[in-house]
């Protein structure tokens, strides 16, 4: 998979006009109880509003539950 972020909002600092956010993507698992789980996370881009993260590969198994047919996850963004 890969990923692509457009006119993020940056978390970094109000008062701070050159300074950007920092995104990475978090991969979370959802276990049977609803509770998540983190399973991956992108690498971080530094200083940027419009992130083009690596090429990320996440197997089947570590992301969803083997009792799920469904395929349920959730991606977040984060900034570092």
């Amino acid at each position: 998979m890969k990923f692509k972020g457009r006119k993020l909002m940056n978390t970094d600092s109000f008062f701070d006009f050159w300074d950007k956010s920092d995104p990475y993507l978090k991969f979370l698992k959802i276990r049977n109880d609803n509770t998540f789980v983190e399973a991956a996370r992108t690498e971080i881009i530094m200083d940027s509003l419009d992130p083009n993260w690596k090429h990320i590969e996440i197997s089947a198994g570590k992301l969803l539950n083997k009792d799920d047919n469904i395929g349920k996850f959730k991606i977040e963004c984060w900034d570092w």
